[in-house]
Protein backbone atom coordinates (compact mmCIF):
# COMPACT_ATOMS: atom_id res chain seq x y z
CA UNK A 1 0.00 0.00 0.00
CA UNK A 2 2.77 2.42 0.90
CA UNK A 3 4.35 1.74 -2.54
CA UNK A 4 0.97 2.20 -4.16
CA UNK A 5 0.50 5.81 -2.62
CA UNK A 6 4.36 6.61 -3.77
CA UNK A 7 2.77 6.03 -7.10
CA UNK A 8 0.30 8.95 -7.04
CA UNK A 9 3.10 11.45 -6.46
CA UNK A 10 4.83 10.58 -9.50
CA UNK A 11 4.44 12.21 -13.00
CA UNK A 12 4.18 9.81 -15.34
CA UNK A 13 3.16 6.92 -13.11
CA UNK A 14 2.54 4.20 -16.37
CA UNK A 15 6.11 4.03 -16.87
CA UNK A 16 7.98 1.21 -14.14
CA UNK A 17 5.87 -1.41 -12.16
CA UNK A 18 6.16 -2.51 -8.81
CA UNK A 19 7.98 -5.50 -9.71
CA UNK A 20 8.51 -8.47 -7.36
CA UNK A 21 9.75 -7.89 -3.53
CA UNK A 22 7.97 -11.05 -2.02
CA UNK A 23 10.51 -13.51 -2.66
CA UNK A 24 12.81 -11.63 -0.20
CA UNK A 25 10.45 -13.91 2.88
CA UNK A 26 10.48 -17.16 0.73
CA UNK A 27 14.42 -17.71 1.76
CA UNK A 28 15.55 -17.89 5.19
CA UNK A 29 17.09 -14.46 6.57
CA UNK A 30 21.25 -15.68 7.34
CA UNK A 31 21.72 -16.17 3.44
CA UNK A 32 20.98 -12.37 2.84
CA UNK A 33 24.14 -9.94 4.30
CA UNK A 34 24.48 -8.52 7.19
CA UNK A 35 23.15 -5.03 5.83
CA UNK A 36 20.10 -6.54 4.18
CA UNK A 37 19.04 -8.82 7.36
CA UNK A 38 18.94 -5.29 9.27
CA UNK A 39 16.95 -3.97 7.00
CA UNK A 40 14.49 -6.49 6.01
CA UNK A 41 13.96 -7.05 9.93
CA UNK A 42 13.41 -3.22 11.23
CA UNK A 43 13.39 -0.79 7.93
CA UNK A 44 10.88 -2.93 6.00
CA UNK A 45 9.82 -5.58 8.66
CA UNK A 46 9.26 -8.12 6.23
CA UNK A 47 11.61 -11.00 8.29
CA UNK A 48 8.10 -10.62 10.80
CA UNK A 49 6.31 -12.10 7.93
CA UNK A 50 7.58 -15.87 7.56
CA UNK A 51 11.26 -15.70 9.65
CA UNK A 52 10.79 -15.07 12.88
CA UNK A 53 7.07 -16.57 13.37
CA UNK A 54 9.11 -19.52 11.62
CA UNK A 55 11.85 -19.67 14.02
CA UNK A 56 9.08 -20.13 17.17
CA UNK A 57 7.34 -22.85 15.10
CA UNK A 58 10.70 -24.84 14.62
CA UNK A 59 11.75 -24.34 18.30
CA UNK A 60 15.24 -22.31 17.00
CA UNK A 61 16.84 -19.68 18.14
CA UNK A 62 16.76 -16.24 17.05
CA UNK A 63 20.97 -15.86 15.37
CA UNK A 64 20.48 -12.20 15.28
CA UNK A 65 19.22 -11.07 18.66
CA UNK A 66 19.64 -11.96 21.63
CA UNK A 67 15.69 -11.05 22.59
CA UNK A 68 13.86 -13.93 22.55
CA UNK A 69 10.33 -11.88 22.84
CA UNK A 70 11.30 -10.40 19.17
CA UNK A 71 9.11 -13.78 17.33
CA UNK A 72 6.32 -12.85 19.11
CA UNK A 73 6.21 -8.87 17.72
CA UNK A 74 4.54 -9.50 14.32
CA UNK A 75 1.08 -9.17 14.92
CA UNK A 76 2.27 -5.81 16.42
CA UNK A 77 5.05 -4.87 13.63
CA UNK A 78 1.72 -5.71 11.14
CA UNK A 79 -0.25 -3.29 13.49
CA UNK A 80 2.61 -0.49 12.85
CA UNK A 81 3.01 -1.35 9.39
CA UNK A 82 -0.46 -1.16 8.64
CA UNK A 83 -1.15 2.56 10.33
CA UNK A 84 1.99 4.06 8.25
CA UNK A 85 0.81 2.36 5.06
CA UNK A 86 -2.41 3.98 5.62
CA UNK A 87 -1.02 7.19 6.64
CA UNK A 88 0.84 7.06 3.43
CA UNK A 89 -2.36 6.26 1.37
CA UNK A 90 -4.62 9.14 2.76
CA UNK A 91 -1.59 11.57 2.17
CA UNK A 92 -1.47 10.41 -1.60
CA UNK A 93 -5.35 10.65 -2.19
CA UNK A 94 -4.82 13.94 -0.80
CA UNK A 95 -2.19 15.12 -3.17
CA UNK A 96 -3.79 13.57 -5.85
CA UNK A 97 -5.15 15.36 -9.24
CA UNK A 98 -6.68 13.31 -12.02
CA UNK A 99 -5.32 14.02 -15.68
CA UNK A 100 -8.76 14.94 -16.77
CA UNK A 101 -9.30 11.90 -19.03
Amino acid sequence: MILAARRIFRVNPVKGNFGRRDFLTQYPLPIYGVVLRRVLAFVVPLAFVSFFPALYVLGKRDPFTSLGVIRFLSPLVAAGTLVVARLAWRAGVRHYRSTGT
